[in-house]
């Protein structure tokens, strides 16, 4: 039996609530929730910080979500809107190599602005953060008092 081949479409689309239920309905299977992932996002959402970064919410070649819940679960909870690119037609089978790479760090984007030593950098901006925003230094943060990357940067730029 030939094996069919993935033919891929892609689209940007404004979603709401409840498209996003509905689109979480088409998943058949997917790994388990991530609250604090859905918590950042969410924030984003909020502040209306969405970026446009080429990540798409994916689906399969039988219509079924295989990438994206935890965008969809952070438009649902912050009950407001935001613009994904959308792509569709994937081999069902490709669901097990997603999500495969590295997350950007906080010191990985400290490099990328040519700062220098962007460990201890980090760790420092994480401790300020927290004494900020909490007032008491701690890199133990809830997923609420959790920074956005580009509140570390406001950080940074403020006090150099």
């Amino acid at each position: 039996m030939a094996r069919r081949k993935q033919v891929l479409t892609t689209r940007d689309e404004r979603i709401t609530v409840k498209k996003a239920y509905e689109y979480l309905a088409t998943m058949q299977k997917n790994r388990p929730i991530k609250q604090s992932k859905i918590g950042l996002m969410k924030r984003r959402i909020e502040l209306g910080t969405w970026p446009q970064d080429g990540n798409a919410i994916k689906f399969d070649w039988d219509g079924h979500l295989i990438d994206g819940q935890h965008r969809l679960w952070a438009v649902i909870e912050a009950d407001k809107p935001a613009t994904f690119l959308i792509m569709e037609g994937f081999d069902p089978g490709i669901m097990e190599d997603l999500d495969q790479g590295t997350q950007r760090t906080l010191s990985d984007v400290l490099h990328l602005r040519g700062e220098k030593y962007i460990f201890p950098l980090a760790g420092s901006l994480r401790l300020l953060w927290s004494f900020v925003t909490i007032g008491v230094p701690t890199t133990s943060l809830s997923t609420a008092q959790r920074p956005l990357m580009r509140d570390y940067l406001k950080l940074l730029d403020d006090h150099p």
